[in-house]
């Protein structure tokens, strides 16, 4: 039987049509916003449809409305209650365990992350596991623009990181949205220096592609997918209880697109740091 487990609070009502189909998850567009039809194993996000009992071969399109989810031959009510709230702007910060929980929890990370991942700039010594002559050149661009954000250079990092990889969404594009979320994630304490405005991030990193593009907007407005908010959630309050579960959830995100999210969380998270005052 069909039933709708959440519903993303960033999707407006309107007609998508099939933008792109895989095993666990459909993307509908329209207009240029974008919708994610997603089993239950993907869990929740701002434009995400998560559903159970649902084979996502046999739609076309969708139609959303306030009451209703048209899906094909399923007709699913919406309920207030089923909305994910993908926000993490708000998410309390305890300021005096914060660093010692930053600094615990990238250890964590990069025992964790995997191998071919953006986890690499923030410890060089994983190019070893970049191997052949493009996974090299590959590492190579990425480090030069880490180095540029570092120096301050922005438009130069962001241009050489944006686009760049393979996949749905490259592995550049990932770790800019996580650079947004750090943002975003620290924009409300008190005191601290931000290295680089968030409107500035978002003109650099434009792009054609409508799924880049829907997950930097977001990740620029402070939204985020379940398991990245979760894991926030956690980093916030100080409590690392769950925190290797956590991070492995975030891990089965894409191939390597969770860990590159958090990787450009972490590393923005180091600028930060590096710039409040003293």
């Amino acid at each position: 039987m069909s039933s709708l487990i959440s519903i993303g609070d960033q999707i407006l009502a309107g007609k998508y049509c099939l933008h792109s189909s895989f095993e666990r998850a459909a993307n509908f567009s329209a207009g240029g916003r974008l919708v994610c039809l997603a089993t239950p194993e993907i869990g929740a996000g701002p434009v995400n449809i998560v559903v159970d009992g649902i084979d996502f071969s046999t739609i076309q399109e969708l139609t959303i409305s306030n009451s209703h989810i048209n899906l094909g031959n399923h007709r699913l009510p919406v309920d207030a209650d089923l909305t994910y709230h993908s926000d993490i702007t708000a998410l309390p910060i305890n300021q005096i365990t914060f660093p010692a929980t930053l600094n615990r929890f990238e250890s964590i990370f990069l025992e964790l992350a995997p191998g071919k991942s953006l986890a690499v700039l923030l410890d060089d010594r994983r190019k070893t596991f970049f191997k052949s002559g493009f996974e090299r050149e590959f590492v190579k661009r990425l480090i030069l623009g880490a180095i540029c954000l570092q120096n301050g250079h922005w438009r130069d990092g962001i241009a050489k990181m944006k686009g760049c990889g393979i996949g749905l969404t490259p592995a550049g594009d990932d770790f800019i949205a996580g650079m947004l979320l750090g943002l975003n994630f620290m924009k409300n304490v008190p005191g601290l220096l931000f290295p680089a405005a968030i409107g500035e991030i978002l003109e650099i990193s434009k792009s054609d592609n409508l799924l880049v593009q829907s997950m930097i907007t977001l990740a620029g407005d402070g939204r985020t997918i379940e398991p990245m908010k979760n894991l926030l959630t956690a980093l916030g309050s100080g409590n690392l209880e769950d925190i290797n579960s956590l991070i492995r959830k975030l891990m089965a995100v894409g191939s390597t697109s969770g860990a590159d999210l958090t990787a450009g969380w972490l590393f923005m998270m180091r600028l930060i740091i590096q710039t409040e005052p003293r």
